[in-house]
């Protein structure tokens, strides 16, 4: 890892991915890693469109998606996703959240709604 964060953390199928967070400046982060359990390797993926922290993360398939957070000043409503497989092709933004969120949590489910 570049820097140690605190929180944003989010597993995939066979990686881990760090997602923002802040160091020992509290400073919000655009930074993203990946940790590869099976090479035991670290690999910096496309930086956030925006540095940010308190976000919520999940994967679903090969995307990643970062929820809403905090950018120094105020929450956010916005919604990123990322393909780990297309990763050269960066974040894209995605519809905005009804509500600004911070410090919430994302899952996904394959279940019937």
């Amino acid at each position: 890892m570049r820097d140690r964060r605190f929180r944003q953390r989010d597993g995939g199928n066979e990686y881990l991915v760090v997602i923002g967070g802040f160091g020992s400046d509290q400073d919000p982060s655009d930074s993203v890693e990946m940790f590869n359990p099976r090479t035991l390797e670290w690999n910096e993926l496309p930086d956030l469109p925006i540095s940010y922290r308190y976000v919520a993360a999940c994967s679903l398939g090969t995307c990643v998606y970062v929820i809403g957070g905090f950018d120094g000043n105020e929450r956010l409503n916005t919604v990123y996703s990322l393909d780990i497989a297309q990763r050269e092709e960066g974040w894209r933004l995605l519809t905005p959240m009804h509500y600004k969120r911070g410090l919430s949590a994302a899952c996904t489910n394959k279940g019937s709604y």
